[in-house]
């Protein structure tokens, strides 16, 4: 996941990076791990990023017991223009599948929400990447922040009984597994 490197691409997602909003932040968005070289202080320019996925393009693997399993990471990193490592962020989602939900589950996509805080004094690229666990297949882009800093703010559609106003929902059978930084 290193800045400028080749961008594996055995695994096909689509992302949307947009600005979470027009103002600068003095913290951190929550789970991110900034370097000790970064002042925590800020400013900082918060992004939404949103990831689609087909599950077909998952590792799923069949139980004894009738359940299919897999395990995902969504990750997310800030590099400046020399490649050092700035901010990080992801999610880890243990996928456990019941016979009956397996079929649907693999009709419908896989989303993630990530939100990642990009320091504004820097130039600055993120770079966005997927990893199937089980057969460890990456799929990554990379974006100059400053391609993406000047477009209009995330909007998200309204709150409703099963779906929360700030991000797009994942379906409901992954389950998010304890939190642990991104490798390095």
């Amino acid at each position: 996941m290193n800045r400028g490197a080749p961008q594996p691409q055995n695994l096909l997602f689509k992302v949307r990076v947009l600005p979470a909003s027009n103002d600068t932040e003095s913290s951190v968005a929550p789970d991110n791990t900034l370097d000790p070289i970064v002042s925590p202080k800020g400013p900082f320019q918060r992004y939404d990023i949103d990831y689609v996925a087909l599950p077909r393009e998952l590792t799923l693997t069949l139980q004894p017991d009738g359940n299919h399993t897999g395990h995902v990471e969504f990750l997310a990193y800030v590099f400046d223009l020399y490649g050092r490592l700035l901010n990080a962020t992801g999610k880890t989602f243990l996928i456990t599948l019941a016979p009956a939900n397996y079929d649907r589950f693999l009709r419908s996509a896989m989303a993630c929400h990530l939100e990642i805080s990009v320091p504004i004094s820097k130039e600055t690229f993120l770079r966005i990447g997927m990893r199937d666990i089980p057969s460890d297949k990456f799929g990554v882009v990379e974006v100059p922040t400053a391609d993406v800093s000047h477009l209009a703010p995330a909007t998200y559609p309204a709150a409703s009984p099963t779906k929360p106003a700030t991000a797009p929902s994942t379906p409901p059978t992954p389950r998010a597994a304890p939190s642990t930084p991104p490798p390095s």
